[in-house]
């Protein structure tokens, strides 16, 4: 890898910020209120990490499809819901969008 490129991680956080910023924007605009940030690869480590920074009234998780995501393979959203005792919104990534 050249000098000064970008790591493998280092562009994976750079998109996860791109994505987190488009959607703050659009629930923003449609009036709602969010904060959020770019957590740790681990989802259960940036869960409890998020937590101890935010007063959450829900925690919301989005994956790939069923099949693809590794974390719905484990039952991610049932053990965010039975750790953090917040109702959990489940969002399913069904792929790119045209614009």
């Amino acid at each position: 890898m050249p000098a000064g490129a970008p790591s493998s991680e280092e562009r994976a956080y750079a998109l996860a910020s791109q994505r987190l910023d488009r959607a703050l924007t659009q629930i923003r605009e449609l009036g709602g209120e969010a904060e959020g940030e770019v957590g740790d690869p681990d989802a259960m480590e940036s869960l409890h990490l998020a937590l101890g920074r935010f007063a959450a009234d829900e925690v919301i998780v989005s994956t790939l499809p069923l099949g693809i995501s590794r974390w719905l393979r484990g039952n991610l959203p049932a053990k965010i819901e039975k750790v953090s005792g917040l109702p959990v919104v489940h969002l399913v990534d069904d792929g790119p969008r045209a614009g």
